[in-house]
């Protein structure tokens, strides 16, 4: 049970929903850690990336690090190429024939670190808008947080098998 916490945004205040942190249990098997303790793990990771451990769904910018736009509370980038994987996540899973307008802009775009040219995607303000305005839909919370568990945290849960370790400590 998560506890419903509000947050600040930039586009107001969202209220933390259930499923908001994307939890599979299988992946923690024979460990002893919980979902609420894997939601402070990111939540530590959102404050690192973001300077704060509320999830901030609609952040899309750049920051300056020649990554190009950086996405979401995990901060996707276009030059590591998790943005465009993160994106196309997404509108897999949304289905072509559900698609709004926001949706079709990122569906013609190419977001790719094979074509990152370090302004191409930063400048287009269309992409970033409507980066933003699907940011809080559940299948892109669902998407970023697939991302972020596949990408980050198992790595970092296969080295804790490795080492032995079994708690939240060891995240």
């Amino acid at each position: 049970n998560f506890e419903i916490v509000q947050e600040q945004t930039s586009a107001g205040v969202v209220e933390l929903q259930d499923g908001d942190i994307y939890w599979d249990e299988s992946v923690f098997a024979g460990l002893n850690i919980t979902k609420q303790q894997y939601e402070k793990c990111v939540r530590i990771v959102w404050d690192f990336e973001v300077g704060t451990p509320n999830a901030d769904w609609f952040r899309c910018e750049d920051v300056g690090d020649a990554a190009g736009i950086s996405y979401g509370p995990y901060q996707y980038t276009e030059k590591s190429g998790l943005l465009s994987k993160v994106v196309r996540m997404y509108l897999d899973s949304k289905g072509s024939a559900n698609y709004n307008d926001n949706d079709r802009i990122l569906a013609n775009c190419s977001i790719s670190n094979a074509n990152y040219t370090g302004t191409q995607y930063v400048r287009n303000k269309t992409v970033m808008n409507a980066l933003k305005a699907v940011g809080a839909e559940p299948l892109m919370k669902m998407a970023q947080g697939k991302m972020f568990l596949d990408k980050r945290a198992k790595p970092a849960i296969s080295h804790m098998r490795d080492s032995g370790m079994t708690s939240a400590l060891g995240l």
